[in-house]
């Protein structure tokens, strides 16, 4: 097992406080699901003609060639089979894969003659679907795979599918919140973000220079863009940020999946490589350990400001160095409640003049 770097383990953290400070209910009205099964064949089709469609964080396939095997074995010797679990697009005839897409990218591989069963019962050991018995191509043919459907009845209630989707997705490893977010929100935001993550810059300012396999990193460019475009100067405050990080996060990504951020982009390249210029590389860690509160307070501070700001190294000994500031980047949780996020970008504001 890999160890986990302090990087991994400070945002992970985070993570836990976001659930922990937040929770969605659904409302026996909001959703309806059904169940219906198809045929082996119609699922390979539908997947190929993108009528079902994988997440977008989700690899093309990750299972290896035993576990696909043994998976075909079970479906030959009608073993039982775990239903999978669809979303159906509100729009159009789509269904979202939630849970399964390992199986039904195994189905349409298999029955296309992409791979030989291997380690399995000595009857289709070295098998592909062509090389089968007329009895083994028949049964695969004819079995059904149970599904489950479920419609939103409210389709613009956009938070509604990311609670589906982090209710229901049960593969092997849990999903994160950035990584549910970027299967259901992917569009001109998201890639954008992804573009802004390579920065080398930016790579520096964490201390890493391969991107996180999670998209932890991307979650953090994502608070900076909220924060900054959604700070009200007049007020003091985050306009929207209400709860918890997680539903503002949520809500903001719905609402611009779609948007293009280039006002931000050029933004973030000029804050980035001044801080490097100025700073130097990993300056926001502290006893040895990188501290995002203090990174995304001044971070969002500066591309509010939309201009560089001036011996901004002295300027930020002196924020540090601020009671109010230090109580609240220094604190083991609640940082990222509304009160904490609007005051330590006010006081950072005050000082990055």
């Amino acid at each position: 097992m890999l160890k986990k770097d302090e990087y991994s383990i400070e945002l992970e953290n985070i993570e836990a406080e976001n659930d922990h400070m937040d929770s969605t209910d659904i409302s026996n009205n909001e959703i309806v699901s059904f169940n219906a099964s198809y045929s082996l064949p119609e699922f390979s089709n539908k997947l190929e003609e993108k009528i079902f469609y994988k997440p977008e964080f989700q690899r093309n396939s990750i299972w290896d060639n035993r576990r696909k095997s043994r998976f075909i074995e079970s479906l030959i010797f009608a073993y039982p089979i775990p239903p999978v679990f669809l979303y159906k697009n509100p729009d159009k005839e789509q269904y979202l894969i939630i849970d399964g897409f390992q199986r039904i990218d195994t189905i349409s591989s298999f029955l296309n003659n992409k791979f030989c069963l291997k380690n399995v019962s000595s009857s289709i050991n070295d098998c592909n679907f062509d090389k089968l018995s007329t009895e083994y191509k028949r049964i695969l043919k004819n079995r059904q795979l149970s599904c489950v459907i479920i419609r939103q009845v409210i389709p613009d209630k956009k938070e509604i599918l990311y609670s589906i989707f982090e209710r229901l997705n049960t593969g092997g490893q849990n999903l994160n919140n950035m990584e549910i977010r970027r299967a259901i929100y992917y569009g001109n935001l998201i890639k954008d973000l992804e573009c802004l993550n390579k920065n080398i810059n930016w790579r520096k300012i964490l201390g890493k220079k391969d991107i996180h396999d999670r998209f932890l990193d991307i979650e953090l460019i994502l608070r900076l863009l909220a924060f900054s475009e959604s700070w009200n100067d007049s007020n003091k405050c985050v306009v929207g940020y209400t709860n918890s990080i997680k539903p503002f996060l949520n809500s903001y990504t719905a609402e611009n999946k779609d948007k293009k951020i280039d006002a931000f982009k050029r933004k973030f390249v000029e804050v980035t490589k001044q801080i490097i210029d100025e700073l130097g590389t990993k300056p926001f860690t502290l006893y040895k350990k990188a501290n995002y509160v203090l990174l995304d307070s001044i971070m969002s501070a500066l591309i509010i400001r939309e201009y560089p700001i001036s011996d901004l190294k002295n300027k930020k000994l002196e924020l540090e160095k601020d009671k109010n500031f230090k109580e609240i980047y220094e604190a083991k949780q609640g940082t990222l409640s509304p009160k904490n996020v609007n005051n330590r970008i006010k006081i950072a504001l005050d000082y990055l003049k």
